[in-house]
């Protein structure tokens, strides 16, 4: 059978239905972590020291007589996802426990775009520089807590780059005389108690999209193909196609680079078809849905006089008609 499958020209493509986006959360561990002390006598130099494999991060701050004479900063580095594009950062925070506090001490949070640092080789002489402007401070007073440093801004900044980790160094954020120093845990530290960065977002509403399919012929593969916005490779979109007596079969594609689809298909029965696509939820996406296509099916005259008579019969209007014309052509030939 020869089917021709028209597409209905009032709906030549389809989006899909949206609803107001939900937030998600996600909690991530630091990658790398150490602090870095600064004291520098003739006996007792600790500039080339690390302390990467430390259960604890130091921020230490002593200041005496007008002079600073030792710091310690923590590093800590974390890899960040690859978020669709257009994604809603609503906020991120730095979470660090502090393990021990001698007294109330001002820590700041400073962003660092130099992220080449190893937490088994930073020292104070190699250290990566920050920026001179805070990203946030507060005070750390109470040992046995968590302590939270809103970071949000320096989140948004390094997805802007193709390098997507991200440093942040505690810094002591004090001016006067103050011997202070402050212990949090480490991520080689107990399970419970390392570092990590809270980030809260908007999980976005794509757009779903169903080419229009055109004309086709029976057991003739065809394409059925769409697009999903904004685009993201390795999207799983569903198609459900129900033929005209209302079954239905699933059928899937991935996204590819482009956010396009498709999957080739032939239709079997005469009558209104109909197909959906559909893209699950998933950590960043809604669920979407796209409204629905439909396609006429229609059967070929010959075909179905095939279909409904037989082979035989066909070959029979077949011989008479080869009949008459050799009739026709002798008689032709006589009149000549």
């Amino acid at each position: 059978m020869l089917f021709t499958l028209i597409l209905a020209s009032w709906n030549p493509t389809t989006s899909s239905v949206q609803a107001l986006p939900t937030t998600d959360t996600l909690l991530l561990p630091s990658v790398a972590d150490s602090y870095v002390d600064s004291k520098n006598l003739v006996v007792d130099s600790r500039v080339n020291n690390n302390y990467g494999r430390l259960e604890r991060l130091e921020v230490y701050y002593w200041h005496g007589f007008g002079v600073i004479t030792e710091e310690r900063f923590t590093y800590l580095m974390f890899n960040l996802p690859d978020f669709p594009n257009g994604t809603n950062i609503r906020s991120a925070y730095l979470k660090l426990y502090a393990k021990e506090v001698s007294v109330t001490l001002r820590v700041a949070a400073h962003y660092s775009s130099d992220n080449s640092w190893n937490e088994t080789r930073i020292t104070w002489d190699n250290k990566p520089q920050w920026t001179i402007q805070s990203t946030y401070s507060l005070a750390v007073a109470t040992p046995n807590k968590w302590y939270s440093w809103d970071v949000t801004k320096d989140v948004k900044t390094t997805l802007q780059t193709a390098d997507k980790f991200l440093t942040i160094v505690m810094i002591p954020d004090e001016t006067g005389d103050l011997d202070a120093t402050v212990h949090f845990y480490s991520r080689e530290g107990p399970e419970n108690f390392r570092p990590y960065l809270e980030i809260t977002y908007d999980k976005i509403n794509p757009t779903l999209s169903l080419d229009p399919v055109g004309d086709k012929g029976l057991h003739e593969a065809f394409r059925i193909s769409g697009s999903f916005a904004p685009a993201r490779p390795g999207i799983t979109i569903t198609l459900t196609i129900t033929d005209p007596d209302g079954q239905a079969e699933a059928r899937t594609a991935k996204t590819d680079s482009q956010g396009d689809y498709h999957i080739d298909y032939a239709a079997n029965k005469k009558g209104l078809w109909k197909v959906v696509a559909k893209s699950e939820s998933d950590q960043f996406f809604e669920e979407s849905t796209s409204s629905e296509v439909s396609f006429n099916v229609r059967v070929d005259p010959w075909r179905e006089l095939i279909e409904k008579w037989g082979w035989p019969i066909f070959l029979i209007v077949i011989a008479i008609v080869v009949a008459i014309f050799l009739y026709i052509r002798s008689k032709r030939s006589r009149w000549a």
